[in-house]
């Protein structure tokens, strides 16, 4: 648990990055443009990242793209804001020059929306995408496991009855062969005891939400994050 990395997406002023650092936030994402499932107002123009950039002293920045920027653009922005990540999704094509333009400013890249349902193996596909998209050079792939609200302990105690389902053991295999950013349904309860089963998990995901508009998918309100990470005082490993 101690070399767990926490991450907060959606982050959307100057304060919230802040105080998220000081509690111990590894990774701060802000979003650079519209996400549909999203109906809430934390899209933030690139002044307003900057200032965010400009006020952390310990935590790495990631900015969120989707569609609407070219990878020129998208350059651009890593330079004008000073990014140290670069997150979109898997089924966004990226080219060979855009990659090694990220590479040589020493800029990772997270792959998103990688969708578990417990009801079946999506670890296996998780896996057989990351091979045929040739996705290997990411820094994190982030993983949601859909399907429950609590879907922890219906991984935990209820998925081990039915075979065909996602196993703790598919998640564990995965995990060690990539670097996996988790979003689960985290409590301070249930923190450190999910890290104990999944212990090669490289970050912990959390995604603010003030109205998203699918219940499918584990989102916070930034009070609720707060709140948790205070609780387990992840503070400790630094």
């Amino acid at each position: 648990m101690k070399n767990t990395l926490i991450k907060v997406d959606r982050v959307a002023t100057v304060e919230e990055a802040l105080n998220l650092e000081r509690l111990g936030t590894d990774i701060i994402t802000v979003s650079l443009e519209e996400n549909p499932t999203f109906d809430d107002n934390r899209l933030i123009e690139l002044k307003q990242a900057r200032l965010i950039r400009n006020s952390l002293s310990s935590a790495k920045l990631a900015g969120d793209f989707h569609t609407n920027f070219s990878e020129l653009e998208v350059i651009q922005v890593v330079d004008e804001i000073g990014l140290n990540y670069v997150q979109h999704s898997w089924r966004e094509k990226t080219s060979y020059e855009f990659m090694k333009a990220l590479e040589m400013k020493n800029v990772g890249t997270i792959y998103s929306d990688f969708i578990v349902n417990l009801d079946s193996d999506g670890c296996y596909l998780v896996t057989e995408t990351i091979k045929e998209e040739d996705l290997f050079n990411g820094s994190y792939y982030q993983v949601d496991l859909l399907g429950y609200a609590n879907a922890w302990e219906t991984l935990k105690e209820l998925c081990p009855q039915y075979p065909g389902a996602l196993q703790l053991k598919d998640l564990h295999e995965v995990s060690r062969k990539y670097p996996l950013s988790l979003i689960l349904d985290y409590s301070p309860e249930n923190f450190a005891e999910i890290f104990d089963y999944l212990p090669n998990i490289k970050a912990a995901a959390f995604v603010i939400s003030d109205n998203h508009l699918s219940t499918n998918s584990h989102c916070f309100r930034y009070t609720q994050i707060v709140d948790i990470i205070s609780k387990i005082n992840y503070n400790t490993k630094k």
